[in-house]
């Protein structure tokens, strides 16, 4: 099983093709679990859209997507001013998985980079080997490695493994919610790149009035 974390505030279809390109590349017969965040320890708390409209919006961006499916437990368990935790879901994960899963962390370079700062870093790089990203600077296993070598945090053969995850998906996809969010705010989802936003995500933001210049809906 792949997990794919994340505020997808909203989703768009960069995170859903690099998810399905990167699941080809590597596994091509695993799941796709998406995972949205409660609060992310990265961001400032009250941001996001409700979680609700947040699930429902992966739900929406899935439907035609093979073996791929949304998981809401960060969001059921989440309490007001908390942050959530990947360690903490892969972990419930397991435990609720069928006997004999697997579980792959699906993050960007610029995630890997910060990996070291995450809760648990070790355990969780034990618990879900990531699949990487490859992003802005990082095009190859030998930056990766330069990169993480930086943190003097990982071991050499940890590095040697996180490196060996690189995956390539193109250079194609949207990566920028926050520019979606300023478009519909502008605009409405109209105004969104073409081919940014799944059909049925763009009728739910309008129909549910989400991201209007006034706030966040």
């Amino acid at each position: 099983m792949i997990l794919v974390g994340g505020t997808f505030d909203p989703v768009h279809t960069g995170h859903v093709l690099a998810a399905v390109r990167a699941r080809a590349a590597t596994l091509p017969a695993s799941g796709l679990l998406f995972v949205p965040a409660a609060v992310s320890p990265f961001k400032v708390p009250g941001g996001a859209v409700a979680g609700h409209h947040r699930a429902a919006m992966l739900s929406l961006a899935l439907t035609e997507t093979p073996q791929a499916a949304v998981w809401t437990d960060e969001l059921d368990r989440a309490r007001p001013g908390e942050a959530s935790y990947t360690i903490d879901s892969v972990r419930r994960a397991a435990r609720v998985a069928p006997a004999g899963s697997t579980f792959r962390l699906l993050i960007g370079a610029d995630q890997a980079l910060r990996l070291h700062e995450w809760r648990e870093a070790r355990a969780l790089a034990a618990l879900a080997p990531p699949l990487i990203l490859m992003r802005g600077q990082v095009r190859s296993g030998a930056a990766l490695s330069t990169a993480l070598r930086a943190a003097s945090f990982w071991t050499d053969a940890e590095i040697v493994n996180l490196a060996g995850a690189l995956v390539d998906v193109g250079d194609d996809l949207p990566q920028s919610s926050t520019e979606i969010r300023a478009a519909v705010a502008r605009g409405g989802p109209g105004a969104v790149r073409d081919g940014w936003l799944h059909p049925g995500v763009a009728t739910y933001i309008e129909s549910h009035g989400l991201y209007k210049a006034s706030g966040c809906g």
